[in-house]
């Protein structure tokens, strides 16, 4: 009887067999990387479901706190500090690895991707053909995502600054010249971000990146104008929903998450309703009330 369930096993496991299939069926399919949370995975994952269906893709979630990962697949990369050491380029995530075993990264070209695969499969016109209408498309996600970067980076860019000013005198020239690297960032950080708090003023510094004149802020308006521009609708193109209300929803979500620190959610939703309500239209769509029930 063991010998029979251990033969069984062996030509399930042998190539051709069950175990060996499925492994291979898998190796074809998209596979993301990223963490547990939404962040900025929000219309990625969106548009990989949109494209691919419920098991037409995979998942894989890195845990921080050490616990496996939450995807229903049961996939889970790693957990705890090490999982840079996971990545292809070093902590560069989103990463989505191809069928063709080849690798990328960078969120919106992961997103706009898997829009286009959806569009050209005829399973959502997530991405238009028209080169005009992808331009207004690509607007908007250019702009959600700066808006998502300088939220941390100006922070970091502060931070940066400070070191510079208690850095002992005999470690300046090595710190200079490290910081050189990342000078021109840090410039245009600090110039969007636009305010000059104390040092130790983080709530004062994102108190102005999302005031009138701030970059947030500013955002936030231009957007809000350019929803208004199509009044038969809740999304940017109107009555149908794109990739970018999927992006923007992503940011909207993450500050009406209390994601970011000292920018409140009754911010987003006192001064920018439009904003607001394309979220909420987005967030009950189709596609996304599929997306739950298939994950949740």
């Amino acid at each position: 009887m063991g010998r029979r369930v251990l033969s069984a096993v062996q030509k399930q496991l042998a190539p051709g067999g069950v175990v060996a299939e499925a492994a291979a069926a898998a190796e074809q399919k998209p596979r993301l990387l990223y963490f547990r949370g939404t962040g900025k995975c929000y219309a990625v994952r969106m548009a990989l479901f949109a494209a691919f269906g419920e098991d037409g893709w995979i998942d894989e979630r890195i845990s921080q706190t050490g616990e496996p990962g939450n995807h229903p697949d049961g996939v889970s990369r790693g957990s705890g500090d090490g999982w840079r050491d996971l990545t292809v380029h070093r902590g560069a995530l989103p990463e989505l690895t191809l069928p063709d075993g080849s690798t990328m990264c960078q969120s919106m070209a992961i997103a706009r991707w898997a829009a286009r695969m959806a569009s050209e499969s005829g399973r959502a016109a997530l991405y238009p053909s028209d080169a005009t209408a992808a331009l207004r498309v690509d607007e908007v996600m250019t702009f959600q995502e700066e808006v998502r970067r300088l939220c941390w980076l100006a922070v970091t860019a502060w931070a940066i600054a400070q070191t510079a000013i208690n850095c002992p005198v005999e470690q300046l020239s090595t710190f200079l010249a490290a910081l050189s690297l990342i000078n021109d960032v840090c410039l245009q950080v600090m110039e969007k971000a636009q305010p000059t708090p104390a040092p130790d003023d983080v709530k004062a510094f994102r108190e102005a990146f999302r005031s009138q004149s701030g970059f947030l802020g500013k955002t936030a308006a231009f957007l809000e104008r350019r929803l208004e521009e199509h009044s038969e609708g809740p999304f940017f193109a109107g009555e149908e929903m794109t990739i970018a209300d999927l992006c923007a929803t992503g940011l909207v979500k993450m500050i009406l998450d209390g994601d970011f620190t000292h920018i409140p959610p009754e911010w987003m939703r006192d001064n920018f309703p439009q904003l607001t309500a394309m979220a909420e239209a987005t967030d009950c769509s189709p596609l996304a009330l599929a997306y739950y029930a298939a994950y949740n």
